[in-house]
């Protein structure tokens, strides 16, 4: 009787969660290669595309050494997620001739990570680049957002105190724009309705409603 209930517990047992199997969250970033991201901390050669792509980010967000055209990301500042690089590579549909390309040269690369998977392509180098958006994006202006005024401009955010200048913006698929400053620091806006819009702060996670001065 002792065998036969063992067994059933082996059965029914619940399985453990595959490690590949964990999915992160989406990201979109474009990066320069070059050959400090083909080489460790220690100075050894990197051959594997994987292992190339994840000593770029951590090159970016540990090392602080950015090559121009190297994009922040919103995930890969954390080295647990960092080490999920290769699997994630490994588990899309990237062509080979790209990942070649990360091997022996030195490519402008996009990245976009989706569930499970780290799709890499090609891409235009940096200095060639279109920057997101039109002429002007529904931010510019001056908004009383809650605890100051802040005013925004296609380049700059001042938050009542200082100017930031813009180092990148990244607009989602929900008409939100995502504005990167420098030391990782970055702020989501949406809901646009022409008088009003979202803040929100990564770092902080507070979140206010902007009224259009």
């Amino acid at each position: 009787m002792k065998h036969i209930i063992l067994t059933l517990l082996m059965i029914f047992a619940p399985m453990p969660l595959v490690a590949g199997a964990v999915a992160v969250e989406p990201a979109y970033y474009c990066a320069k290669i070059s050959s400090g991201d083909q080489i460790t901390s220690k100075g050894q050669k990197l051959q594997d595309a994987g292992a190339i792509l994840q000593q770029d980010r951590a090159n970016y967000h540990r090392f602080n050494l950015r090559d121009f055209g190297d994009q922040l990301d919103p995930i890969f500042a954390d080295p647990a997620v960092r080490a999920q690089i290769p699997r994630l590579l490994a588990a899309s549909q990237t062509p080979g001739s790209v990942l070649r390309e990360i091997e022996k040269g030195t490519p402008d690369i996009c990245v976009d990570v989706s569930g499970k998977a780290m799709t890499v392509t090609l891409a235009a180098p940096a200095a060639e680049r279109p920057v997101a958006g039109a002429d002007s994006y529904p931010f510019e202006g001056r908004w009383s957002c809650e605890v100051a005024e802040f005013t925004f401009t296609s380049s700059t955010y001042n938050n009542g105190s200082e100017n930031l200048p813009i180092r990148e913006i990244q607009e989602g698929s929900d008409g939100s724009y995502t504005l990167m400053f420098d030391d990782d620091y970055m702020i989501t806006l949406s809901g646009f309705t022409g008088s009003a819009m979202g803040w929100f702060s990564h770092s902080s996670q507070d979140n206010f409603l902007c009224q259009k001065l």
